[in-house]
């Protein structure tokens, strides 16, 4: 097992979760000992030089025993995604397997009401890349049950497609705090305020607007912290959020961080009293890992499948509201902020160890090695019967 050489194709730009998430795979990789190459990779607009930089990463990844991208739509270029998976899953000679993140499309039962969105799901551009991407990959893993449902519902259940997909949870990081809470909330002037923090990209999906409609319902003394940036080309978002704030007489209750380093990150981590997801859609296990990674002992969500898994690991560990309403998620924060407690949440710490990178980067290295052994098992027959 432990030969097997592994590549990493860490694509988008640096600040992206995805990216850290291939990043971090690879770290633990060599942490192990184990033979490592990697490959990064940035898109641009332009065509030709994209088609040039995939060549030249898989080219770099060609001598490793099995090949481990990331894929969500946003990463691979939304309106030329197609062409670029396809220039390097063809451009390369490894075995491959991807981890799918963010996995919404889903297909529906037909009806005669619905029949133009049941054939855009089973049949559209992006369903259509899914099986191709499907046929070419030896493994698909996924982090959470309801994203293997949604895909499963575009390329069949019962077939060998479907097989390919195995849920390896997302991990937790290891994180060593250097700070303290009481340092971190004096340096970021926040002494004082009940701190409520959503962390990540500032887009529409996760919340962020949910959250300012909830603002003058809450406490005068909570402050909410968007701990992130809006995503390139998505700054009107960020505009129509601080718009609203203005109207409901909030703004100065609201603080934007723009994108931080992990020094900064530990500081508004320790300084939350309240660690919110409030995404409708999304599955946040990015932002879970994070809050997790500190076992912050206050963590509220929406009523997400997805919560249901980690409630399912240990109940009780992260609290939600429903329905996704501002006063059902004002009322939801005004009751944790109003628990004193201070104590550790054991339930949290339980997920925390149960995850830890070090368990899940196991059940990584064991599909690497079986999809190393049985290529290389092939290779061995097709050299067999040639010589024969």
């Amino acid at each position: 097992m432990s030969t097997v050489k592994i590549g990493y194709l860490h694509i988008g730009h640096s600040q992206h979760g995805i990216r850290r998430y291939s990043e971090l795979l690879a770290s633990e990789a060599r942490k192990c000992n184990l033979d490592v190459v990697e490959a990064s990779v940035i898109l641009t607009a332009n065509p030709q030089q994209n088609r040039a930089i995939l060549i030249d990463a898989a080219k770099k990844l060609a001598c490793a025993d099995v090949i481990h991208l990331q894929h969500n739509t946003l990463l691979w270029g939304e309106r030329s995604q197609s062409r670029n998976i396809k220039t390097f899953i063809q451009n390369c000679s490894s075995p491959l397997i991807a981890t799918f993140h963010d996995v919404y499309v889903q297909a529906q039962p037909l009806t005669w009401n619905n029949f133009f969105t049941y054939a855009r799901a089973r049949y559209g551009p992006y369903s259509l890349l899914l099986r191709w991407m499907f046929s070419q990959l030896k493994q698909i893993l996924v982090c959470t049950k309801q994203e293997s449902q949604r895909l499963k519902s575009i390329i069949g259940t019962n077939t060998t497609n479907a097989e390919k997909i195995k849920l390896v949870p997302h991990f937790v990081e290891e994180r060593t705090v250097k700070n303290n809470s009481d340092e971190a909330r004096k340096a970021l002037q926040l002494e004082g305020f009940k701190i409520i923090t959503l962390l990540g990209w500032i887009v529409p999906r996760k919340g962020h607007r949910l959250v300012i409609e909830a603002l003058p319902n809450l406490p005068p003394n909570a402050k909410v912290i968007f701990a992130g940036s809006p995503s390139s080309g998505g700054e009107w978002f960020l505009e129509e959020l601080l718009t609203l704030a203005q109207t409901l007489g909030v703004k100065d209750r609201l603080i934007i961080t723009g994108y931080l380093s992990e020094t900064e990150l530990e500081q508004y981590l320790l300084t939350t009293d309240l660690a919110i997801c409030p995404f409708q859609k999304s599955s946040a296990s990015g932002s879970l890992s994070t809050w997790l990674s500190i076992a912050h002992p206050k963590i509220l969500s929406f009523d997400l499948p997805l919560i249901d898994e980690y409630n399912t690991i240990e109940p009780g560990a992260i609290k939600t509201f429903s329905p996704y309403t501002p006063n059902a998620f004002a009322q939801a924060v005004q009751q944790m902020l109003s628990n004193f407690s201070e104590e550790e949440n054991i339930a949290v710490k339980n997920i925390q160890q149960r995850l830890c990178m070090s368990t899940i980067f196991a059940e990584h290295l064991q599909i690497y090695s079986q999809i190393a052994e049985k290529t290389n098992k092939s290779n061995s027959n097709v050299l067999s019967i040639i010589n024969n």
